[in-house]
């Protein structure tokens, strides 16, 4: 062998052992994702993750330090409690599925890393994959596009997002989201573009767009949602909008529009059953293509609906409180015709039109009498109508030092139903934003006077007018220090608590400081305001309030101290109360009232037996006691009665119509002559009814069509719904009609299309259901899609036809071959 030879053999063994050496390297090397383990900094995470992995609590922080891509087929599990922070302007891309199931104590948090985090921080979660990924119990803030869903599917239950530029996006993919809060994003809360989205029981506020945001042609249900102190709370735009269902939703204090449809083309758009209260507008409708719009709530609006172009149809709505009921807006000699028959307008007079109707006392509306056709006109409401809440503002401190903390409260605001938000605007340019809390801390850091203002909205979405406070604050003034005291810091319901305040400016007492005293919320004060002694003391006496059925409840007492601005900025102290419950603790002559329920739950519009008891100190009954009932809601059937023999008075209450559980207050007052009155308070839990939802389907052919049956009962007594509403989605084939209602044997039904397939295709279909009295349900199946059948003539036919065919070719082959004779003489021989 020459040395040429040998050179070629000795090259390929060191190629073949670089090899072996790369192969061996590489095989040691794990490509999942470069995990760089920092000590108490968390785990460093990016790169690939191509295959099951599991981010636990033991791991967390994770800190993600560049791009991370879960691969198609694999699964990221992310354990309850573990925080995923981004280092930049990085994003999680999932093509397989996340699992990322917190729970409350535990939720899943993914935020930026910065120590002074802002909107944008880090890029989105994408979820690109076929597979379902889930999101339940998880915080997420200071995203861009925090939750992006481009063509994949995902599922969101109990879950927040915050400080975002887009909270939710979805475009061309599925998405369910039910039981969230997406608030204080700059652009829009939830974005939806060509897609399935089923949006519900949520709550979207402070978006700096768009509440929810849609376009195209996918199907979007909005179910049971709250979208407060947005741009616009819902926005309809794009060359076409089709299938959008928006159903027993409240949309409330949108600093545009309630709801903008503004898409040049639309079909299959439901609104019905909305609340649409306290909008700079309510409805804007500027498109050419013609809505309807039913069976809302339109309420406290500059104007309830305004139409700039086209015809439409908005009748039996409830239309009242409003500055403008309707009006029409012209630009270019647009031609604009609304057919507003059978609307209620606030007033049995009907609307106020200035030549049609010149003296309704209901809402005005606009246009010259021929655009807006509101005649006949409803003259009672469909359904309830409702007061706006009433805002109450108090601050500790009036005059203050630059850089002083001011206490706001809002506690004493009230409504007839409850007050849901509160929105405190401090003067200075900032605000609060809706939140649930009512105290309000707020450091002014220049001097001047800034008017604060409070406003609230209550549970059917109606806003207050303001109230105001003035804040002074002076950089010349010297600090008053506040401290007060309670006798007992423990007592019984209508209890007595002696109170001592005492002024000082540091080092003296402070003579006639004028003192303040109220409490967050209930119970009286013997003297509520007065003037310090000149030992700087003032002394007063609180009585502590019924707390109702709850066995203790915690009062806060403040006091404020000032001098109007002369010499010394306000000061203020507070303590808490701690009441309970006195149950049979009553002094002699004093009237003791128990409020006895038949049970302490009950369902909507369901009746409820109450036995009102009326007793002396000993527990001795009290004949002839003169009770006075009120409730917070519902209907009782006396309101006033005297006891009987055995001290009782008994009534039946008809609970309220809900559709999520509500606590209703049952007060009642007893007096007679010779006794101290007596007061109780019970709370009644009223639930809504549920669904039972059977859905019926069988297997249809590729292109063809099926009956899809929906049957509704109730849950407790298994009784057939009527007047259900029953909305149908599929991501897959089309439902006509989309939206249908329930007849007296619970039943309603609807044409499922198929789609195009050469295989066999399982469907998903959902079906929710709402009902006013109900809690909105919703509930899923199958369709099995199966190929068209081949068109022509059956096997067994073709086989009738052949087989004789064959066995005549056969007779005459044996024929030809003489293998069979036939003798046509010897036939008629035997003939």
């Amino acid at each position: 062998m020459n040395s040429t030879v040998m050179g070629v053999l000795n090259m390929k063994n060191k190629i073949r052992t670089l090899a072996i050496l790369l192969t061996i390297i590489f095989s040691m090397i794990n490509f999942n994702s470069l995990i760089l383990h920092c000590g108490a900094n968390g785990t460093y995470v990016e790169g690939p993750i191509t295959r099951d992995t599991l981010w636990t609590l033991l791991d967390s922080p994770i800190i993600i330090a560049n791009n991370v891509t879960v691969y198609a087929g694999v699964t990221l599990t992310i354990e309850p409690g573990v925080e995923v922070r981004f280092g930049g302007e990085f994003s999680l891309f999932v093509f397989g599925k996340l699992s990322a199931v917190g729970t409350v104590e535990k939720p899943i948090t993914f935020t930026s890393n910065k120590e002074q985090k802002g909107v944008g921080d880090w890029g989105s979660i994408v979820f690109n994959g076929a597979e379902k990924s889930t999101l339940t119990n998880c915080l997420v803030s200071y995203g861009k596009d925090a939750i992006m869903v481009e063509d994949g599917n995902v599922d969101i239950q109990n879950s927040s997002v915050f400080f975002s530029e887009n909270g939710v996006v979805v475009v061309n993919g599925i998405l369910s989201i039910q039981n969230f809060i997406v608030s204080f994003c700059t652009k829009n809360g939830i974005n939806v573009t060509d897609s399935l989205a089923n949006i519900q029981n949520g709550y979207v506020s402070n978006s700096g767009e768009n509440g929810i945001f849609i376009a195209g042609d996918g199907q979007t249900s909005i179910v049971d949602t709250t979208l407060l102190g947005n741009v616009n709370g819902i926005l309809l735009t794009g060359e076409s909008v089709s299938n959008v269902n928006i159903t027993g939703s409240i949309i409330s204090a949108s600093t545009q529009n309630g709801i903008l449809i503004e898409a040049e083309s639309h079909t299959n758009i439901n609104i019905f059953d909305n609340i649409i209260s306290s909008n700079n507008v309510g409805f804007y409708i500027s498109t050419s293509t013609s809505t309807y719009l039913t069976n809302n709530s339109i309420s406290y609006n500059k104007v309830g609906a305004l139409y700039t172009n086209g015809s439409h149809i908005a009748e039996y709505n409830d239309i009242y409180g409003n500055e403008v009921g309707m009006d029409i807006e012209t630009s270019g000699g647009q031609h604009i015709n609304v057919n507003a028959e059978h609307n209620y307008w606030g007033d049995p007079t009907g609307p106020n039109h200035e030549s049609l109707n010149p003296y309704g006392k209901g809402d005005k509306v606009g246009g010259n009498g021929a655009e807006i056709d509101f005649i006949p006109y409803l003259t009672n409401p469909i359904s309830q109508v409702n007061t706006p809440p009433t805002a109450n503002l108090l601050a500790d401190r009036i005059w203050v030092q630059p850089n002083s903390t001011v206490m706001f409260y809002a506690t004493k605001s009230h409504d007839d139903g409850y007050v849901y938000q509160h929105h405190v605007d401090f003067g200075d340019g900032s605000n609060s934003g809706w939140a649930t809390l009512s105290v309000f801390p707020h450091n002014y850091t220049s001097t001047g006077d800034y008017n604060a203002s409070l406003l609230v909205v209550d549970d059917y979405g109606a806003v207050s007018s303001a109230s105001t406070a003035t804040i002074y604050v002076r950089d010349t003034l010297q600090p008053l220090y506040v401290n007060l005291e309670l006798s007992n810091t423990t007592t019984f319901e209508r209890g007595n608590v002696n109170i001592t305040v005492y002024v000082t400016d540091g080092t003296s007492p402070v003579a006639d400081a004028t003192v303040t005293l109220f409490s967050l919320v209930g119970g009286e004060f013997n003297v509520s305001t007065g003037q310090t002694d000149e030992t700087g003391y003032f002394n007063t006496t609180f009585t502590a309030p019924f707390i109702g059925n709850t066995e203790k409840d915690y009062i806060r007492i403040v006091a404020t101290a000032s001098t109007n601005g002369v010499n010394y900025a306000d000061g203020s102290d507070y303590e808490y109360l701690e009441v309970w419950r006195a149950t049979g603790i009553v002094a002699p002559g004093t009237l003791a009232v128990e409020i006895i329920p038949e049970s302490p739950q009950t369902f909507s519009a369901a009746q409820l037996s109450l036995t009102i008891r009326v007793m002396e100190y000993d527990m001795s009954p009290v004949e002839g006691a003169q009770v006075a009932l009120e409730t917070s809601n519902g209907n009782l059937s006396e309101t006033y009665d005297i006891t009987n023999i055995n001290g009782e008075v008994t009534l039946t209450f008809t609970a309220p119509i809900v559709t999520e559980q509500v606590n209703v207050t049952i007060a009642a007052n007893a007096t007679k002559a010779g006794y101290t009155t007596g007061q109780s308070q019970t709370i009644i839990t009223v639930n809504p009814h549920t669904f039972n939802i059977e859905i019926i389907t069988q297997t249809v052919e590729s292109e063809k069509s099926t009956l899809v049956t929906v049957i509704v009962r109730c849950n407790e007594d298994s009784s057939l719904v009527e007047g259900a509403n029953v909305i149908m989605q599929t991501y897959s084939g089309t439902f006509v009609p989309t939206t249908n209602i329930t007849g007296s044997d619970g039943k309603c039904t609807f044409t499922y299309n198929a789609p195009q397939t050469t295989v066999e295709l399982t469907v998903g279909i959902h079906a929710n259901v709402s009902k006013n009295g109900y809690a909105s349900t919703s509930s899923e199946t199958t369709i099995l899609v199966v190929p068209a059948k081949a068109e022509g003539w059956s096997w067994m036919t073709l086989l009738w036809i052949i087989i004789p065919v064959i066995i005549v070719v056969i007779v005459v082959v044996l024929i030809k071959l003489k293998v069979i004779e036939v003798s046509v003489g010897e036939e008629e021989e035997e003939r």
